[in-house]
């Protein structure tokens, strides 16, 4: 009978020291995992590459940097960019649609304006760094309700046409690319958006 107490007790040691040690196990990657990305934090946060002036950068062409991204970003690769300087450009387009010898609003009322649509027009735009081309759409006009805005005419007696002021904003930058938090090299791109479109009536 001893003999049989004596073997439960080492049975019910041996379980839990392997349920000990499974816990242990268990807990162990979950540790190492927050110290990976606590090590990381630190490193991009003090890594002096970080705040580059000109004479540390290697400046490349942007279709180098472009060609390397295959198309895109791959694992452990960064882009930090930096805006250099801002302009706006402002082209004024003539929406297809209309008259060429304008039209007479006799009872009043005016035009119905689709400020994108109708065709695609290459604008080149002479910023201070570069010329950039821009395809601007230069919208579609109709006397008929098309949707779109109401550009109403200032008499009833003139022929008038529609006009569209497009104006478009232009960022300088300078792009900075980076591989596991170590700097590559960096290079020059312009961003450009239509910032805003205004609609008018012009005597003809």
């Amino acid at each position: 009978m001893k003999t049989f107490r004596k073997l439960v007790c080492l049975g019910l040691a041996l379980l839990m020291m392997q349920s000990l040690s499974i816990v242990t196990y268990a807990q162990t990657p979950t540790d190492e995992t927050e110290l990976i990305n606590t090590t990381e934090q630190l490193t991009s946060s003090d890594d002096n590459t970080f705040n580059l002036d000109m004479k540390q950068r290697i400046i490349v062409t942007e279709e180098y940097a472009k060609s390397n991204k295959n198309p895109l970003l791959r694992y452990g690769e960064s882009e930090i960019p930096n805006v250099l300087k801002t302009e706006y450009k402002t082209t004024t387009v003539t929406p297809t649609g209309q008259n060429p010898s304008g039209t007479q609003f006799r009872n009043g009322g005016g035009f119905f304006v689709q400020t994108s649509g109708g065709y695609t027009m290459t604008v080149s735009f002479g910023l201070s760094w570069e010329v950039v081309n821009v395809g601007v759409s230069v919208g579609y006009a109709k006397t008929d309700n098309i949707g779109g805005i109401l550009v109403n005419v200032p008499n009833q007696t003139d022929f008038f046409k529609v006009q569209l002021d497009k104006t478009y904003k232009f960022d300088r930058v300078l792009v900075d690319c980076y591989k596991y938090n170590q700097y590559q090299y960096s290079y020059y791109t312009t961003w450009k958006k239509l910032d805003s479109t205004s609609a008018y009536c012009v005597k003809v």
